[in-house]
This record gives C-alpha cells, structure tokens and sequence, in this order.
C-alpha cells in the first residue's frame, strides 16, 4: 500500500500450473503455464520523469519440454516456450513484449559420471517500434 497514493494501491497475483509425464521407451516431459498480475516500474517509455499512474503488468507464459533416452547412453532434450508481457495502460504500449524460445540438446553419457552435451537454441523477443 502507497501511503496518501491510494490510486496506486494494488494486489498482485501469480498462478501456475504444471504437468510431468514418463511413459515407456524412456519417453518424458512436461508442460508448465503461469499468469503474473503484478505492480509495474512507474515508468512511460516516452516519459522523462516517472508517471505516476498505476501501471500494472500482466505476464503470461507457456512451456514445454520433452526427453527421450533417459540414463541411457545416448538422450535428447527439447524445449520450446512462449511468453507475453502487457500493459494496460496506452502510455505503456511500447514497453509491451513477447518472447519465442526453442532448443534441443542431444546427449552422450561415456561412463556413470559423466554426460557431454551439445544443443542449439533461439530466443526471439518482439517489441513494437
């Protein structure tokens, strides 16, 4: 709470949810999705000095990942996500975003010790001009 701000006063949120699979053939992955609801930077993007407006956040996110190969001598990991970061407010709409994320990594496992990894990955981030 803002003390003499109650314009500015607000109660945030976050909610998550998840979901893990295994399956036969050393097949496993998951899914996760959260929704974010917070009080943001009082900042415009074209402002010079801080706005004093409320000036909420709302994130939203999804992800994915699947394995395949376990503890075995040869494995795959793929991951894949995107997120989305809004703002209501019209003085805000330039600091809006969105992010695109994907991999893979293959995996060599020589002994009980030790795993080598090699992966690609892409991160894409829009933002309007």
């Amino acid at each position: 709470r803002y003390l003499d701000e109650s314009t500015l006063d607000n109660t945030s949120y976050s909610l998550a949810a998840g979901w893990d699979f295994q399956t036969v053939m050393q097949l496993s992955g998951g899914i996760e999705a959260s929704l974010d609801q917070q009080l943001a930077s009082p900042t415009a993007s074209t402002a010079e000095a801080p706005d004093q407006r409320r000036n909420l956040a709302r994130t939203q996110r999804i992800g994915g990942r699947l394995q395949w190969g376990g503890q075995s001598t040869l494995s795959v990991e793929t991951r894949a996500g995107y997120s989305r970061v809004d703002y209501p407010g019209a003085a805000y709409l330039g600091s809006e975003s969105s992010r695109r994320e994907a991999g893979i990594t293959g995996y060599y496992r020589p002994g009980a010790r030790l795993r080598l990894g090699l992966g690609v990955r892409g991160d894409w981030t829009d933002q309007p001009a």
